[in-house]
């Protein structure tokens, strides 16, 4: 029936014609926790480091210092179970590519560490960040947005209900 409905077996991609059955799932930890946060979490390090004025410091790496430290505090306030035990430019972006490559957090900072520190950033950029710059706003509704698919994940049963499954695509 399903073939029919979607063109016969011509619509079929040939990888699906193998005597084989596969099962295709979404992985969260390999496509959200080590994929999708840890592109925007470095991405947003480096947006406060990089951009003179975000936080307190004349050099990059007095920023990534100040960052450090609004990050530490917020893991105290947060009781954050999962924490990074530094941060350095490296874990951030490859200090000899940095005009050819993009932020990307080391493939050492482990799923639970950048989910856990999701939540932190975004209460470390809600407090630095300046509402009158758009980048900093779009910023902080990604991070906001990461954050509630967290919060969501976190509350429900292996199987979204209906409501649930509303929740997430709000």
């Amino acid at each position: 029936e399903w073939l029919e409905a979607h063109g016969g077996e011509d619509n079929v991609h040939p990888i699906f014609t193998l005597v084989t059955i596969f099962v295709v799932v979404a992985d969260s930890l390999h496509i959200v926790d080590l994929g999708i946060c840890h592109h925007l979490l470095a991405n947003v390090l480096f947006h406060m480091v990089a951009e003179p004025g975000m936080v307190v410091g004349g050099t990059q790496a007095a920023r990534l210092s100040a960052v450090w430290d609004l990050v530490v505090e917020q893991y105290h306030l947060q009781h954050t179970p999962t924490q990074l035990n530094s941060l350095k430019m490296s874990m951030i972006i490859d200090g000899n590519k940095i005009s050819t490559s993009f932020p990307l957090l080391s493939s050492n900072v482990k799923a639970a560490e950048s989910r856990h520190l999701c939540p932190v950033l975004r209460d470390v950029f809600a407090s630095i960040c300046r509402p009158a710059e758009e980048i900093d706003r779009k910023v902080l509704w990604c991070l906001d947005a990461l954050c509630s698919y967290y919060e969501v994940l976190q509350s429900v049963d292996m199987f979204l209900t209906e409501a649930e499954q509303a929740t997430l695509q709000e």
